[in-house]
């Protein structure tokens, strides 16, 4: 499960990915495995709390993150350290490995 947190005003978000069971086409072709989607408003320290909202996507858990991120970046809403994933945030920088 990939993570995506975004603060827009007060107001804490999570984005919250998993991928689902292949569903099987209608027209007999091959089974598509669709992205479920949670977003669930969080407290001040980002517990998400109460219903969440969910939805469906046809992109890659990698896919949806990288745009997810790419935009609400853009917007200055994103939350990084509170995201999984940090390879997928715009300007992602690995640290280097400290050697003993």
């Amino acid at each position: 499960m990939a993570t995506t947190a975004i603060q827009i005003g007060e107001v804490k978000l999570k984005i919250m990915t998993l991928i689902g069971e292949p569903s099987p086409s209608l027209e007999g072709g091959t089974s598509k495995h669709f992205l479920n989607i949670e977003i669930r408003q969080c407290d001040d320290d980002f517990i998400p709390t109460g219903k969440s909202s969910v939805s469906i996507s046809d992109l890659d858990e990698e896919t949806y993150h990288r745009n997810l991120r790419k935009e609400s970046s853009k917007e200055g809403h994103l939350v990084p350290h509170e995201s999984t994933d940090p390879e997928w945030t715009p300007g992602y920088v690995p640290t280097e490995e400290i050697a003993e």
